[in-house]
């Protein structure tokens, strides 16, 4: 598994998991254990692709992924003042 790029993330324990987020708020869950086996580059087949997933790691010829983050972390958010139906 060849990684050129990697992005930007977050993580955080919530009981017995490990919340990780992307810079625009996506997000997965994992077993605790999978930040070291990220930084030791030894991620199981399942946790890379859902890295993957996330935009955190970026394959080479992948880079609309990044190019996709950007895109969407310029968009502003839309904050709903009033409720609609």
């Amino acid at each position: 598994m060849e990684i050129e790029n990697f992005t930007p993330f977050r993580f955080r324990d919530v009981a017995d998991k490990l919340l990780v987020t992307n810079e625009v708020g996506d997000f997965q869950f994992f077993e605790n254990g999978v930040l070291e086996r990220y930084f030791k580059n030894e991620l199981l087949p399942d946790e890379y692709r859902q890295f993957r997933d996330l935009s955190v790691l970026v394959e080479p010829g992948a880079d609309w992924r990044i190019a996709s983050l950007m895109r969407r972390a310029r968009q502003p958010q839309i904050t709903q003042r009033e409720i609609s139906y």
